[in-house]
């Protein structure tokens, strides 16, 4: 009997240390879970993803990026125009045509007016990315014209509805963790115990770290001003980005119309500004005969380089009827080559 006693009493002992431990860790994972709460309001910033208890992503957002940076990609017809007239500019080049010739030059030119206007006869609208969104700026206002700040307080008293802390002797349910499983309970709520660690429904105690986030959120307060924070700011968030979405399609529309407007006068967009073919053509020139200096330099060296290995082997380049073989050695006609006698 006595055995038995002892070996009840080890199992006993055992599965209570199982249990404890359990309950253990999870009041670990609990804490830990709450300071990673803390540190997300501490660090948070509009625009930031916002993350649950657990580390994930609650609503998955994609990393945005200004439409209005427009870059030259978008302008295929223009980017077009300046391959044609850089391939009209270096085939000159590539035929050892004269750059500093006029007529060369007016053959360009002439060559380029076929594809697009030297010199188109209105002005380009140049208008800057700010004067094109304030063009539809009170389009925007007349469509989203709340403030952030009006947002921001409607969705307050939002969260405030929301989140409702349990009064005293409030009945409610509760559901809690217990181990890897989710327990519920149902009572009348007759405040905290100890410390405020644990919240007693009926005469049972149930630790706060045990609650999941949705009843948490009605007894704990700091808890509660945390989800009423994130809910503040996920509106205030998605306001802005439905306000900055319907901006952006504005402006790429209106920016739409001025890029055709202005390629279809005949204007070029290069290097952030609306140019005249003549002023690219011009620029191109100028560069393909800087260009042409440097391969007459490159080539000169080379030239000399050669003169001298040969002067160096004893070659005399002045002399037509002397050649040298690969070997470096002088040769001529056959005229005095030795006859070994063989035939051939």
């Amino acid at each position: 009997m006595l055995r038995l006693f002892l070996t009840a009493l080890l199992v006993s002992g055992a599965v209570y240390g199982t249990v404890a431990q359990e309950s253990y860790s999870d009041r670990n994972r609990d804490r830990a879970r709450e300071r990673r709460t803390r540190e997300r309001e501490r660090n948070f910033e509009p625009g930031m993803d916002m993350m649950n208890s657990d580390g994930e992503k609650e609503l998955p957002r994609k990393k945005y990026t200004p439409k209005d940076r427009i870059t030259s990609a978008e302008y295929k017809l223009s980017n077009d125009r300046v391959e044609q007239i850089k391939a009209i500019v270096k085939k000159r080049f590539d035929e050892r045509q004269d750059l500093n010739d006029a007529n060369v030059v007016n053959e360009i030119k002439t060559a380029v007016a076929r594809i697009v206007p030297l010199k188109p006869d209105q002005d380009p609208d140049k208008r800057s990315l700010t004067d094109i969104k304030k063009s539809f700026e009170a389009k925007v206002n007349a469509k989203f014209p709340q403030s952030p700040d009006e947002i921001r307080k409607q969705a307050e008293k939002e969260a405030a509805a929301k989140y409702v802390m349990t009064k005293n002797r409030e009945k409610v349910k509760v559901f809690y963790r217990r181990g890897r499983q989710t327990a519920s309970y149902e009572g009348i709520f007759y405040g905290f115990g100890m410390g405020g660690k644990s919240l007693r429904l009926n005469s049972r105690y149930i630790p706060l770290f045990d609650l999941i986030p949705e009843s948490r959120v009605k007894f704990d307060k700091k808890f509660n001003e945390q989800a009423q924070k994130e809910y503040v700011n996920e509106l205030v968030q998605s306001y802005l980005k439905k306000r900055l979405a319907y901006s952006e399609k504005l402006f790429n529309e209106a920016y739409a119309k001025i890029r055709k407007h202005n390629e279809k006068l005949g204007y070029i967009y290069l290097r952030n500004s609306w140019e005249p073919a003549e002023i690219i053509v011009n620029a191109y020139i100028e560069e393909m005969k800087e260009e042409a200096k440097l391969r007459a330099e490159r080539e000169a060296i080379e030239k000399e380089r050669l003169e001298k290995e040969r002067r160096e082997r004893g070659g005399d380049m002045n002399n037509p009827d002397m050649q040298q073989n690969p070997d470096g050695e002088n040769m001529d006609d056959g005229e005095n080559m030795e006859d070994d006698g063989g035939d051939f």
